[in-house]
C-alpha cells in the first residue's frame, strides 16, 4: 500500500529548467542546477486544445491582443504547410523560442509575455540570441526526456542580470507569437561581458 501511495505522489509529467553561465573557455562559472518549472501558462493549454480539437480557440499574443487560432487553411499545391506552432527560432530572432528578461514579477496563469524581455543585439542591455536547438528523446531514471536549449552571448560591454526566462511559440497561419512558459529565477543570474548564458528546458514523462 505504501508503494502505491508513493507512486501516486510521484509526478508523471513535468518540466524542468537549468540556467548556467560559461566563460570563453567553456567553463561553467554560475549554475542554477536543475529546477522544476512551475509556470506553464494558460496559452499553452489553449493552443493544445485548439490543436487536438481542431477548433479555433481564443488566445492572447505577446502584445496582449486576443485572436482566434486558425486550425485549417487552404494552400496551393506548391506551398509549404507548417503545423500550428513553431518553436525552432533561428539565430538573431528574439521573437520566439526561449527568451530571457529582467523582471522578477511572480508568474501567473494569465501571463502572456516576459515582463521585460532582453532584446537581441550587442549594444547596451542586449544579449545575442543563438538558434534554438531541440534534441532527440532519451530515457533516464525511468523518465522519457525531451530537452531543448538556447544560448545567449553577452557582447554588450557590461554585466546583464537575467531574472526571468520563458518560451514563446510562433503561429505561422496567424502570424502571431504566444507565450507558453515563464519562470522567475531566484536568485537572478548575472552574465558578465564576454560570457555565455545557456537556458535549457526538459519536458519529462513517466508511465
Amino acid at each position: 500500500m505504501r508503494e502505491k501511495d508513493e507512486k501516486k505522489k510521484e509526478k508523471r509529467v513535468m518540466t524542468e529548467f537549468r540556467v548556467f553561465v560559461t566563460d570563453k573557455h567553456g567553463k561553467v562559472v554560475r549554475d542554477t542546477g536543475i529546477r522544476e518549472c512551475k509556470s506553464f501558462v494558460k496559452q499553452f493549454l489553449v493552443g493544445l486544445l485548439a490543436d487536438l480539437s481542431r477548433q479555433g480557440r481564443t488566445c492572447k499574443d505577446v502584445n496582449g491582443n486576443e485572436f482566434t487560432i486558425t486550425v485549417s487553411k487552404y494552400y496551393s499545391y506548391y506551398t509549404t504547410i507548417y503545423g500550428l506552432f513553431k518553436g525552432n527560432a533561428p539565430a538573431e530572432n528574439d521573437s520566439y523560442g526561449i527568451q530571457v528578461g529582467r523582471d522578477d514579477t511572480t508568474p501567473t496563469n494569465n501571463d502572456f509575455r516576459l515582463q521585460e524581455k532582453i532584446d537581441h543585439g550587442d549594444e547596451s542591455g542586449q544579449l545575442e540570441y543563438d538558434e534554438m536547438m531541440f534534441f532527440d528523446i532519451t530515457e533516464s531514471e525511468g523518465y522519457m526526456k525531451l530537452p531543448f536549449i538556447r544560448t545567449f552571448y553577452n557582447n554588450s560591454g557590461a554585466t546583464i542580470t537575467v531574472k526571468e526566462i520563458g518560451h514563446v511559440v510562433y503561429l505561422p497561419w496567424d502570424g502571431k507569437y504566444c507565450l507558453w512558459l515563464r519562470d522567475v529565477l531566484s536568485p537572478p543570474i548575472d552574465v558578465e561581458h564576454g560570457k555565455t548564458l545557456t537556458v535549457q528546458y526538459i519536458i519529462k514523462t513517466k508511465a
